[in-house]
């Protein structure tokens, strides 16, 4: 079920479907993406959380996932048409992604609501195809607990730097008062440079 379309398995029609059936003995923090005709970038793409049948003990009072992921104006394959112009001067103007925190635009995304006193577990996973996020959440410190589906020896941060791909599971106690509104940041990164110095793929 991993791989390149037509080359591990043929393509899903469109309109159709395919039932995966997978061993889910590994919990953790995971995502699930198209392979095909670049569809991952274009948005085919989710989180995926495999619970523990038997977990341990747990040293938190709720569970909340947060998905980063990139989103361009335009589909992958006009960016890439204008990469490959010979008309439009190399490299063409950056195409910078807006950021969406769990679906949304970042500056109109969702409160997370803390009760004081409360602990949180919160599973944030970078779903973007070539950007780097740096999440935090000012005046709390987070203890990760879980790396890319592996528990961890628990240790504290300031902040997550997320590279493509990878998820982290970090508890954070909020605050014995309600008297203030934290705003938590999810900074975008996009330093991905798809052609070295001098390259030019045309």
């Amino acid at each position: 079920m991993d791989g390149a379309g037509q080359i591990t398995q043929c393509g899903i029609p469109p309109g159709e479907n395919f039932t995966y059936e997978i061993n889910a003995d590994q919990a953790g923090t995971y995502w699930i993406h198209g392979h095909y005709n670049h569809q991952n970038v274009d948005g085919l793409r989710t989180p995926l959380v495999i619970y523990d049948t038997e977990p341990a003990v747990l040293d938190y009072d709720e569970d909340i996932l947060v998905s980063l992921e990139e989103w361009y104006v335009n589909e992958f394959k006009d960016r890439m048409k204008e990469v490959l112009n010979p008309l439009i001067p190399f490299p063409p103007p950056p195409s910078f992604p807006y950021g969406l925190i769990n679906g949304i635009n970042g500056n109109n995304s969702t409160p997370i609501t803390f009760v004081p006193g409360r602990k949180y577990r919160l599973r944030v996973v970078n779903m973007a195809s070539t950007e780097w996020f740096k999440f935090s959440l000012p005046g709390h410190q987070l203890q990760i607990i879980e790396a890319d589906g592996i528990d961890s020896v628990p240790h504290t941060v300031d902040g997550l730097d997320l590279g493509p791909g990878q998820r982290y599971s970090a508890v954070v106690t909020a605050h014995d008062t309600d008297a203030y509104n934290y705003q938590y940041n999810a900074t975008l990164y996009a330093s991905f440079v798809p052609f070295l110095p001098g390259m030019n793929p045309r």
